[in-house]
């Protein structure tokens, strides 16, 4: 059995998956008469489940993940939509686990259709769309770029660049800060398009920066002349995304981060997409936008290939939905 959550498969410990209704204001059972209480002001499903201890899988369904600290941190921050997202589709707001909204700058346009998924945002010859990063992304101690960090996003490549005209999803991640342009493939960055790691200039095209304004969406090409570009679905994480949960196309929205970009717009964070066979045992792709938390985290000990015992972290979660 298995969630998903926005594309990344996590194993859950059999037996330990539940779903609860719970009605908001609700004080007591149906009046004699059968009438319903009035003083319910909505109902809330919720599920939880423990881990297993390996939680995430890779993309397509493959092998388990060894854990370790880091990576059950990883997980918990994806869980919890640590960071922010722009869709594009009305404006520049933004939402954020932090509760703060970023403040951005620069000369852009965001337009409600047209996009990859729904909005757009061009950005204007030679300038940028700059975000304010640090200090809303949920992170404590703030944040910088050697911190770790990923961002994810549609582009619409034109003629002549390092992919073909029209919109594929490009993920970077890195623990440096680099400047827009000084270089076409920095040092440091992993760049993915329509998940294939490669060398695609994108350095051209982006900036995480040790400086104001930090992160940059930019009007340039990855020729590296200037020009109006155009960018939907941005989301930027303050932890690196691990190589084998961004997965290639075709293994699916439930097991694959780029297969769940090219079928569904990123969440507005803090929410979550939640998916898996353990919402949808028939394997429709169904989809409910969620908060998540990971609630705690507990050791067990189990025996290792090598016949050595190892302690192994176990999250517990819990997914929140409104139904109104």
């Amino acid at each position: 059995m298995f969630v998903s959550v926005n594309g990344l498969a996590l194993d859950v410990e059999y037996g330990t998956w539940k779903e609860e209704r719970i009605h908001v204001g609700d004080f007591g059972d149906l009046a004699l008469s059968g009438r319903p209480p009035e003083s319910r002001a909505g109902i809330i499903r919720r599920w939880t489940c423990k881990l297993t201890p390996h939680a995430a899988r890779a993309a397509g369904g493959g092998a388990l993940l060894t854990p370790d600290p880091v990576t059950i941190s990883k997980v918990a921050q994806w869980i919890e939509g640590r960071g922010q997202c722009w869709s594009f589709d009305s404006g520049v707001h933004t939402y954020s686990a932090a509760g703060v909204t970023a403040s951005v700058s620069g000369t852009f346009t965001p337009y409600a259709t047209g996009g990859a998924h729904g909005g757009r945002l061009l950005v204007a010859s030679g300038d940028k769309f700059g975000v304010e990063m640090r200090g809303a992304l949920g992170v404590r101690r703030g944040w910088t770029p050697a911190s770790g960090w990923s961002l994810l996003c549609w582009r619409k490549f034109q003629s002549g660049e390092s992919a073909s005209a029209g919109w594929h999803n490009c993920i970077l991640t890195g623990a440096v800060d680099f400047a827009r342009g000084s270089a076409s493939n920095p040092t440091g960055v992993t760049q993915y398009l329509d998940g294939v790691a490669g060398s695609y200039s994108l350095g051209r095209c982006f900036s995480v920066s040790a400086t104001t304004p930090f992160v940059g969406l930019h009007g340039y090409l990855t020729t590296n002349s200037a020009a109006a570009a155009e960018y939907d679905d941005f989301m930027f994480l303050p932890f690196e995304l691990p190589a084998s949960w961004i997965g290639l196309p075709g293994q699916g929205p439930d097991n694959s981060i780029t297969d769940y970009m090219d079928n569904f717009p990123l969440p507005g964070l803090p929410r979550v997409s939640l998916g898996g066979d353990c919402l949808d045992p028939l394997g429709g792709n169904l989809t409910v936008p969620v908060i998540g938390r990971a609630v705690s985290s507990e050791d067990v000990q189990v025996v290792a290939s090598t016949g050595i015992k190892v302690n192994l972290p176990i999250l517990d979660v819990r997914f929140t939905e409104w139904l109104g």
